[in-house]
């Protein structure tokens, strides 16, 4: 079930540069050695600042870290303007129709559909946004 806070709570990070960081479990069973498993999985999102401007400036000390460290997601495009569609397919895998920026209590905004913190409740893990 969609946490109706969801769509607001992502749109609260903003997007454009991603840095994602992962933090490997120690002691995963053979059997799951093929998928790692994560202790946590972060994703950092920035809007209204193109790559150029973040990458390499030493004025975001911390962000290129993580992208030296962890990596960028370089290939996600946005798929809609303005934000608030591209954080729900993000995180839900589609728009659901939604076109706007609007809260999620907006008639049209309230998404009840699979998404990726149900699966990840679905497997008994926590999440935070």
């Amino acid at each position: 079930m969609l946490r109706k806070a969801t769509h607001r709570v992502v749109a609260a990070c903003m997007a454009a540069i991603a840095a994602i960081a992962f933090v490997t479990v120690a002691g995963a069973s053979a059997a799951s050695a093929a998928f790692p498993h994560y202790n946590h999985v972060f994703l950092l999102i920035e809007e209204n600042h193109n790559y150029n401007q973040i990458i390499g400036n030493p004025a975001a000390p911390e962000i290129n870290a993580l992208a030296k460290d962890y990596g960028l997601a370089t290939r996600y495009s946005s798929v809609a303007d303005p934000s608030e569609p591209n954080y729900v397919v993000m995180l839900g895998g589609s728009a659901f129709g939604i076109e706007s920026d609007e809260p999620y209590f907006f008639p049209g905004h309230t998404v009840e559909a699979p998404n990726l913190m149900s699966q990840l409740d679905e497997a008994g893990l926590s999440w935070k946004g």
